[in-house]
This record gives C-alpha cells, sequence and structure tokens, in this order.
C-alpha cells in the first residue's frame, strides 16, 4: 500500500472516531445538568393550623430544597415562622393522586435577621444540590429560579404543590442591605429570574445546577390614580406593580450558617461555562469533521479497485474471524453500480446475545454488534434499550461488546449511577462486566450472561 492510500485511511479512520465520539457526547449533553434531578430537590413546605382536624387550612407556604442526602432542607425563616405557633404544623407536601401525602417537617434553625432556616425532614430524603461561593458569580450571568409559585395554597388538590416552576434571568448587581428593622446587612443578588408568592426558600441555580442564593423577595412600587387635571383621586386608589426586580440571599450566608450547625453540604466552585457555547463550539467541529470525511470519501471512490477479488475476501474474512467465509458470500460481493464500479456488500459481522435478566422480570435478549455501542435510559429518543425506571437517567449508561475484553459498560454521568457488585462505576470510563455479575442501573438489578446459540 503506498503512502498517499495510507495517508487517506488514516484520515478516515480518525475522522469517523472523533466524529463518532462528538455525535454520542452531543447526545447525552444534558447529562451534565439533570434539570429534572434539580426538580426533584426542590419542594413546597406548608405551615397548616390545626386547629379544625380533618381541615386542610394553610396559613403559608413556600419552597425548600434539599442540601444533602440525609433529609435536610434549606428554606426561609419568613416561610416557616408560623410553624412556631401553637396547633400549627410545618409538612411538605409529596403527593395529591391518588390522596394528599405529607410529610412532617422539623425546624433545625431559624434566623429572621438571616431570613433562612434549616429543616430536617427523615421521612423524605431527597438528591441534594451542591452550592458555590458567591465569588464565583459574576454579573450578567444566567441564574435559573426554581419554586412553587401561586396564591392558591388552601387546597391540596392544586397541582402547583408539586410541579416546581423554572424561571431564567441574569444578575443584575450585587447588594448589601438588612432584611430586619435594625439587623445586620444581609449579602444580596439582584437578578430577573421571577420570584414570586411561594418562591421564597427555593434555590437560585447558575448554569450548571449549583447554588448560588435563596430565594427571597422582589421589589414593588406604589402608584396612585390621579384625576384629569392631574390631582389626586378622591378614592385614593392604591396599586402595586412587580418592577422586575427579585432578590436572593447569597450563598455566602447559607454555608456559614451550614458550617456553624455542622451540616454537610457539597460545595463545587470550578469553572462554569455556559451550555450554548459548548453546543456552537460541537456543531463547528462536527461539520469541519463531515466535509473532511466528503473529501476522502470521494478521492476513495476515484481510486477504487475496478475489480475486487473474492479469493482476498475470504483471506480477509479467515484472518479477522479465524475461519472460512460461508460458501457463495464472495460472488455476492461483486455486485456493480450503473457505471459498472464494484459495490462491496458488508462482511457478516459476528453478533454476541446478551441476556441480562432482572429479578422479577426478563428483558429481552441484546444482540451486540463489536464496535457499536449501545445506550441505555429512560429517553426512547435518546437511547437503544429504555429502562422505565423514575430514578434511571434519560441517557444513563451505555454498553459496547470489545472482541478482547468482552462486554463493556460506561457511566454516561448519570444521577444514581451504575454499580457492578454494588461497587460504583467512575463516570465516563469503560470498565469489564464478567458473566455472572450484577449490574444495577437505578433500582434495575440484572445479571448478564452469554446466551447460548
Amino acid at each position: 500500500m503506498n503512502r498517499t492510500k495510507m495517508t487517506r485511511r488514516l484520515i478516515l479512520r480518525g475522522g469517523l472516531l472523533a466524529l463518532t465520539m462528538l455525535l454520542s457526547l452531543s447526545a447525552c449533553r444534558d447529562q451534565a445538568v439533570d434539570w429534572e434531578r434539580l426538580d426533584r430537590a426542590v419542594i413546597r413546605v406548608v405551615a397548616i393550623d390545626n386547629a379544625r382536624p380533618g381541615h386542610f387550612n394553610a396559613l403559608s407556604s413556600g419552597s425548600a430544597f434539599a442540601i444533602n442526602g440525609q433529609g435536610y432542607f434549606i428554606s426561609n425563616h419568613h416561610v416557616v415562622e408560623n410553624a412556631m405557633q401553637a396547633q400549627v404544623e410545618l409538612v411538605a407536601v409529596e403527593a395529591i393522586v391518588p390522596q394528599a401525602k405529607l410529610h412532617r417537617v422539623d425546624i433545625v434553625w431559624s434566623s429572621a435577621e438571616q431570613d433562612l432556616a434549616i429543616l430536617k425532614i427523615d421521612s423524605w430524603p431527597l438528591p441534594p444540590l451542591p452550592l458555590t461561593k458567591a465569588a464565583d458569580v459574576v454579573k450578567n450571568q444566567e441564574v435559573v429560579s426554581i419554586g412553587f409559585p401561586g396564591a392558591s395554597d388552601n387546597s391540596p388538590e392544586n397541582p402547583a404543590f408539586i410541579d416546581p416552576k423554572i424561571k431564567r434571568g441574569v444578575i443584575s448587581a450585587r447588594q448589601l442591605f438588612p432584611l430586619t428593622s435594625g439587623g445586620r446587612a444581609i449579602a444580596l443578588f439582584e437578578h430577573d429570574a421571577t420570584v414570586n408568592t411561594g418562591n421564597s426558600g427555593g434555590p437560585l441555580l447558575d448554569a450548571c445546577g449549583r447554588v448560588v442564593g435563596v430565594n427571597v423577595a422582589k421589589a414593588r412600587s406604589g402608584i396612585h390614580a390621579v384625576d384629569a387635571s392631574g390631582g389626586r383621586a378622591p378614592n385614593q386608589i392604591g396599586l402595586d406593580i412587580n418592577e422586575g426586580t427579585f432578590f436572593s440571599i447569597q450563598s455566602d450566608e447559607l454555608i456559614q450558617a451550614l458550617r456553624s450547625h455542622r451540616i454537610d453540604f457539597s460545595l463545587d466552585h470550578s469553572l462554569c461555562k455556559p451550555m450554548a457555547s459548548d453546543h456552537q463550539g460541537l456543531i463547528a467541529i462536527v461539520v469541519v469533521l463531515a466535509l473532511l470525511l466528503a473529501v476522502t470519501l470521494r478521492q476513495q471512490r476515484k481510486h477504487s479497485p475496478a475489480i475486487v477479488d473474492s479469493h482476498v475476501l475470504s483471506e480477509w474474512y479467515r484472518k479477522k474471524w479465524g475461519e472460512k467465509m460461508p460458501s457463495g458470500h464472495p460472488a455476492g460481493f461483486i455486485k456493480r453500480d450503473s457505471k459498472g464500479f464494484p459495490k462491496p456488500q458488508p462482511l457478516p459481522n459476528p453478533t454476541v446475545a446478551i441476556v441480562l435478566h432482572p429479578e422479577k422480570k426478563q428483558w429481552p435478549v441484546l444482540t451486540l454488534q463489536p464496535g457499536v455501542i449501545y445506550k441505555l435510559g429512560r429517553d426512547p429518543n435518546q437511547v437503544s434499550f429504555v429502562i422505565e425506571q423514575t430514578d434511571v437517567s434519560r441517557c444513563h449508561a451505555q454498553l459496547r461488546w470489545h472482541e478482547r475484553r468482552g462486554l463493556l459498560v460506561m457511566d454516561l454521568d448519570s444521577t444514581n449511577g451504575v454499580f457492578v457488585d454494588h461497587a460504583k462505576l467512575a463516570n465516563r470510563v469503560w470498565a469489564t462486566i464478567k458473566p455472572g455479575q450484577r449490574l444495577i442501573f437505578g433500582s434495575e438489578q440484572v445479571v448478564y450472561r452469554i446466551k447460548d446459540h
């Protein structure tokens, strides 16, 4: 083989490999920030007056979010203040169908000056949100507010009880002023990610899903109706207008409170790049690679041999698979197009039938081709095999059959991880699985073996 053909082949193989890796990364890119997981970490808390048993009499409600996996949550003091009275209970609402499911909430600590509260829900531990320091936040940075806005809090049938809302905005400024009369000045973020009634206590997140603040307030201004001459109307009508300016307590205030009470939390202050720029760069790389592959394939077609030797194909097959090519295949390879050029058909590619046996049901047999990647997860638009479990990520893991190593599995930054015999796999690293070992995707457990032919 001359140097030109060798170079062309190397370019083709390298381009195909790079393109495959980039497309695989693009298909599961949103796993870096799993917004469904963030939704599950934010809950609605309600102060209920128990003076009338059997009646859902809500005195106040707001939002809270999980800070660790031990059942600790964060909210505002003004959200839980009513629950400090006699005959008032603080509850978290998990479900409304077929009936309301409520969890008892204990107030571990609450500060009117900082307008922060640490809560404990022993019966409902949820996946926590990581924090980042306020110093890592800059002006005009994109932020997301998650919570339960709405004033219809007196009915447990209201869907808003279990469906948090997401609003986007940007950081406008840093503010420093007291939240209580005579109290110390509190560090706040001013932004335009909507914070309405019911959002209080919910998290303000950056583009990487990290908590940068706790939503606390919105700005309002008053106006009054006037008569035609410009004088004030006699009925003194007053209206409040939302100016679109909202405030969140900076994460440093929360970090200080958690450390003083020795409560575990996750702190992540790595660099956060906007998702949009990643996608733009990825698209540009894919376009360049596609053009490179098109040129290479065109050049290969011009230099393709006019005759395909069946003996050469048979010898290649024997060296590749260690056996003779089945009879009839070499002749089938020499198919010509309208211009007389040969149209080689793909060689038979040995497949491996994989059987995964869950404890309660049997999955279909998976037939894997060497070198082909098969994704598993909850989203049928992204994966080859769907696992219908709520604790399985949309693009959870991928399988691959390797000729020498056997079955390989990789965790695609899933929320609940991939386990092999209860040992958690590292993210984005291929691991070899032996027959008889147990694979765990969320709550789905399967045992792997090779199907007998």
